[in-house]
């Protein structure tokens, strides 16, 4: 074993891990970075000498974006993200778009909800809300748009998809976009927003 760590190089495989995770605008199979990241193992393999490598394609069931999310308020356009599918269901909008009011709902708290209409509204909630987002689906949100934290644990994430097919759409969106949308949102009257997402 002490021999066999000594050929490994520690810059080259933080080279590797740094290349893996920031080259690729997404590694998801179906993506133009799955296939670029499969020909940079496949080189890296070849380079490292090894023999009789070679591909074994199959066909698999992928959630794809085919158009970029947007979200629309008072006259400005967003970019939103569409969030991992609840088991087989995406978060695909009508062709038309969804027409709903905007609400902020901070950690998605039921007291963030207090005196607010939350019924067929679309809730923007801070990504680090743990299982708490699920109180605007629960008090009838049409949609939940998560915003970008500065860091997040990898369980964050996991916590915001279900393993059962609940048609609720969510998104992400950065937090300089959501900067603005929350002075917005600071305003008496509740904006409404349209999202479009396919």
């Amino acid at each position: 074993y002490q021999a066999l760590a000594a050929t490994v190089s520690p810059k080259a495989l933080d080279d590797t891990i740094r290349t893996l995770s920031t080259a690729y605008p997404s590694r998801v199979v179906g993506y133009p970075g799955a296939d670029a990241a499969a020909d940079y193992v496949e080189r890296a393999f070849r380079a490292a000498g090894l023999e009789n490598v070679h591909e074994d394609p199959f066909n698999v069931t992928v959630p794809m974006v085919r158009h970029p999310g947007t979200l629309e308020v008072n006259g400005r356009t967003f970019l939103i993200h569409p969030l991992w599918p609840n088991l087989v269901r995406t978060s695909q909008l009508p062709q038309a778009g969804l027409h709903a009011p905007l609400i902020y709902a901070g950690d998605g708290s039921l007291k963030e909800f207090n005196g607010r209409d939350v019924l067929n509204s679309v809730v923007m909630v801070e990504f680090n809300s743990s299982s708490r987002w699920l109180n605007a689906p629960r008090l009838g949100a049409k949609a939940v748009i998560f915003i970008e934290p500065d860091q997040a644990m990898r369980g964050e994430a996991e916590s915001k998809f279900l393993s059962i097919p609940v048609a609720v759409p969510r998104f992400w969106i950065s937090k300089r976009d959501a900067a603005t949308l929350t002075a917005e949102l600071e305003r008496p009257a509740t904006p409404i927003a349209t999202l479009k997402c396919d």
